[in-house]
């Protein structure tokens, strides 16, 4: 059994089986879900340093999960085989980073300067006071928000109190076009 929460994605934040998101729905009720997710990083290094980043995986304490992927480089558009590291334990994220960061130089390293939240958000293409219809199961998870959460502008510019001090910022991705809009505190 399923329940559909109509409201603003409020806060997103990680937790040691996946993201914790806050939702806030229209009559101010405050509904806390849990999202199944494992942040990553990516690693561009030669085959040799490949088993040895492998070899490091195995020996951290926080189980990772190890696969090679392709990804294109910002800067020259081209197509690079990457080593994919992926934490199940978002809260240790950033420490994972840090061991990797001992054995391999600075440019070797792709997304590992990101906080989870950032790459949870860019990862499901959600945005912070994002409303729309999210579905929530029994367990208070959202197991897929990334197919369950469906965005409509047209509804959420209703609902703001716009006034001369609300900042809005529009952009357009491939899974269509976001509208946020903030109040201004100063």
């Amino acid at each position: 059994m399923s329940n559909v929460v109509s409201g603003w994605l409020f806060d997103a934040y990680p937790s040691t089986d996946g993201m914790v998101v806050w939702l806030i729905d229209r009559e101010g009720r405050k509904h806390r879900c849990t999202v199944p997710f494992l942040p990553s990083f990516f690693l561009h290094l030669s085959p040799q340093d490949m088993k040895r980043a492998s070899t490091l995986a195995t020996r951290c304490d926080t189980r990772l999960t190890v696969s090679i992927t392709t990804r294109k480089e910002l800067y020259s558009d081209e197509s690079w085989d990457v080593l994919q590291i992926s934490v199940h334990n978002p809260t240790r994220f950033s420490s994972v980073v840090r061991s990797f960061e001992q054995f391999f130089p600075h440019f070797a390293f792709f997304d590992s300067d990101l906080l989870v939240p950032q790459l949870f958000l860019y990862e499901t293409a959600l945005f912070p006071l994002a409303y729309g219809d999210y579905e929530i199961d029994h367990r208070s998870r959202l197991p897929n928000i990334a197919s369950t959460y469906s965005l409509r502008s047209a509804t959420m510019a209703r609902h703001i109190r716009w006034s001369k001090r609300t900042r809005v910022t529009c952009w357009r991705r491939s899974t269509g076009i976001f509208i946020a809009a903030t109040p201004i505190l100063f």
